[in-house]
């Protein structure tokens, strides 16, 4: 009964930051984490 379409988007995109992130730490130089930020942050 918890599980609304509004908490299944948050999670999939605190998943999808992470991942982001994960990649960043790795390969900083290929990914402009900045814009990542941004977008995601919006979308929260």
């Amino acid at each position: 009964a918890g599980w609304t379409v509004q908490r299944l988007l948050r999670i999939i995109q605190v998943n999808l930051f992470e991942r982001k992130t994960l990649k960043a730490l790795f390969s900083p130089d290929k990914i402009p984490i900045k814009q990542e930020e941004a977008h995601v942050s919006f979308l929260l």
